[in-house]
């Protein structure tokens, strides 16, 4: 059921009552949330998102060229987190472990005309759901690899050999014909969290968590969603307040986004 805060207080009370909630924590674990600007912007990322430019093998061809003194990404998640450090579209979608840092991004423009909102995930129940596999799962897994390659744009052949010199559990013995490649293509549209990977000081500073995606629909719109899926409705009249009241607890920008950029303009205000 949808809960509207009015405060910082009320909206405290409300996630520690989701976190305590055992019909909806089961397993008592650290839950992931979300904040949205809207309560009308999907949980789909930007890559699915309409009227996006996500040729990501573009991004990557040209980046390389340009990485200055940062290190060089070792792997295809690790160029996928790149381009979401840089806001270029990808597959993943972004999470925090901190509710307030996720509150701090649904209020954060004043001026908006929209009720804004903070999704709270299950991240081990959506993938015991969606991606059959029991608690978050590990960058380096065959599965995740495997997705990773299909964000990239790697054709199902190239995936399907991957997969085929993994030894991936489960996976059809027959590899020799386009049909069963698209197949098991298609058996990869899923979405998986994964485990704490913390690549850069922004995602350290925020607490940041992802979950990976290989298709285009809403997290929202899935099955047994009520099960993984909750959120907490902020009306666009509180949304000044909540951000001074926040302002008070360090949860400001210039904290969030450790940079010399971020630290100018706080400087400068």
């Amino acid at each position: 059921m949808c809960v509207k805060v009015q405060s910082l207080a009320e909206y405290v009370s409300r996630v520690i009552q989701i976190t305590a909630d055992q019909s909806f924590n089961t397993s008592e674990e650290v839950l992931w949330w979300r904040g949205h600007t809207s309560t009308n912007y999907k949980l789909i990322p930007s890559a699915f998102r309409e009227g996006k430019n996500s040729n990501i093998g573009n991004f990557i061809g040209r980046a390389k060229g340009r990485l200055g003194s940062e290190r060089e990404p070792h792997s295809d998640l690790e160029w996928l987190m790149l381009a979401q450090h840089y806001r270029f579209p990808s597959a993943l979608l972004d999470w925090s472990e901190n509710p307030l840092v996720a509150l701090y991004f649904a209020v954060q423009n004043e001026s908006s005309h929209a009720d804004a909102a903070v999704y709270a995930l299950s991240p081990t129940r959506l993938n015991e759901i969606h991606a059959k596999h029991p608690g978050l799962i590990d960058v380096d897994e065959s599965l995740i690899k495997a997705m990773a390659m299909k964000a990239i744009g790697y054709r199902a052949e190239k995936v399907l050999n991957y997969l085929k010199n993994s030894a991936m559990p489960d996976l059809p013995s027959d590899y020799s014909s386009d049909g069963m490649a698209n197949q098991v293509y298609d058996s990869l549209n899923l979405i998986a969290a994964l485990q704490p990977w913390e690549v850069n000081t922004r995602i350290i500073a925020q607490a940041g968590r992802f979950t990976l995606h290989s298709k285009n629909y809403p997290l929202e719109r899935q099955s047994a969603v009520r099960t993984f899926l909750c959120d907490i409705q902020v009306p666009k009249e509180f949304r000044k307040s909540i951000k001074t009241e926040l302002e008070l607890f360090g949860i400001r920008k210039s904290n969030l986004f450790p940079d010399l950029e971020s630290l100018t303009e706080s400087l400068m205000q």
